[in-house]
């Protein structure tokens, strides 16, 4: 769940008396996930072909990670900064 998803929820919705709060599941979106052997250019294409800025990373049913795309900038510019 991003900031963005429960922003724009509420922002589309007004709470009415009697009626439930918000769930997780009401805003969630699934997230593209990635074996930790996967490259970065995957990563890439996993945020831009879901439109969203950061994948899983995941061994099996354990989650190791989250790589954002600031992460991705960052990790491009380091290699830039060694040439």
């Amino acid at each position: 769940v991003l900031d963005t998803d429960v922003a724009r929820l509420l922002a589309l919705t007004r709470p009415e008396p009697g009626v439930p709060p918000l769930r997780v599941r009401d805003v969630c979106r699934r997230v593209p996930a990635l074996e930790p052997t996967a490259r970065r250019s995957d990563a890439a294409r996993g945020m831009q072909a879901s439109g969203i800025d950061a994948v899983l990373v995941g061994d099996g049913e354990r989650l190791l990670g989250i790589v954002t795309a600031t992460d991705l900038v960052r990790s491009l510019a380091a290699d830039g900064a060694d040439r």
